[in-house]
């Protein structure tokens, strides 16, 4: 598969809007479904109103991540995030898998969101540039996501790295499903739906329309979901199934660190080439120097 700079942007922009999609994957073991939290005292429906506001909260977190794409442009990745809020946006992906329109990139993918743009490592990449790392400007992205990518960083900054989480303040027929645990943690499982309107309503106006445009693009007004929350109602995985008539999309990111000190810095500057050209049938003419990045957003 040949990463040229219009595909190395699609993927990029798949890849980002997939880690900013969801929370965290399944948990343990079921147990008999309840309209009570175990040992809590509260109802289903608001301990997952308590999580969205937990998430609210947060400003750094790791964990592991899968996402499956199927319709009009099928694709899929496996990997770990780490990305934090404060001091400044940052936020790193190393992918062990990753799959466009049915076609792999052989080693896997790495990427570092910072304001200064996205950065790529891949082991083709790294042949044809010559360099560990390429940079894709911000102008790029939004080429590639229609004009989305130009308000993230602000955006996000006013957010939490659990951004869409904040949507479980929504969701409808929350019931309790089962107990287990979550990398070591006790967690409780609540599964619902999210009525997308009701959800988008409780993100940032820019955000709101961001994500609006994207689920609408793949005709989706509902997402399915199931969380599992520890003992201070803190979400620790969450699968989310956003199934639309265009496209289908299965997030699961299983979080192992929330809140904890997160080092993420761009590769330096003599480790980063220009992002390969591809031929003159593909359209994507000529790759726009490093040096040329804005802001990024989603």
């Amino acid at each position: 598969m040949q990463l040229t700079a219009s595909r190395g942007g699609v993927i990029a922009a798949l890849a980002v809007t997939a880690a900013l999609a969801a929370g965290c994957g399944t948990a343990g073991s079921n147990t008999t479904a309840s309209s009570k939290s175990q040992g809590a005292g509260v109802s289903a429906a608001d301990a997952v109103k308590l999580a969205a506001d937990q998430a609210s909260q947060t400003t750094a977190m790791t964990a592991g991540i899968s996402v499956r794409m199927s319709g009009q442009q099928p694709g899929s990745m496996q990997g770990t995030i780490a990305m934090r809020t404060k001091p400044s946006l940052a936020m790193e992906m190393n992918l062990t898998s990753v799959a466009v329109g049915g076609q792999s990139v052989p080693g896997g993918m790495r990427q570092i969101l910072v304001t200064k743009g996205l950065y790529l490592s891949t082991p083709q990449l790294s042949r044809l540039a010559g360099k560990p790392w390429v940079l894709i400007p911000a102008s790029m992205l939004n080429q590639a996501s229609g004009n989305a990518f130009s308000q993230l960083g602000q955006q996000l900054q006013q957010q939490d790295p659990l951004s869409s989480a904040r949507m479980l303040g929504a969701a409808t027929n929350v019931r309790q499903i089962g107990t287990g645990t979550a990398d070591g943690v006790p967690v409780t499982r609540y599964s619902g739906v999210i009525p997308v309107q009701r959800g988008l309503s409780r993100l940032t106006p820019q955000l709101r329309n961001q994500a609006q445009r994207k689920l609408s693009s793949m005709g989706i007004t509902t997402v399915s979901f199931i969380a599992a929350l520890d003992q201070q109602h803190r979400i620790r995985q969450l699968q989310e199934w956003m199934n639309g008539t265009a496209e289908r999309m299965v997030t699961t990111v299983s979080v192992t660190g929330l809140d904890q000190p997160v080092s993420i810095e761009p590769p330096p500057a003599s480790q980063v080439g220009q992002i390969p050209v591809g031929p003159p049938s593909s359209g994507s003419g000529s790759a726009p120097s490093a040096g040329s990045a804005s802001s990024p957003g989603m």
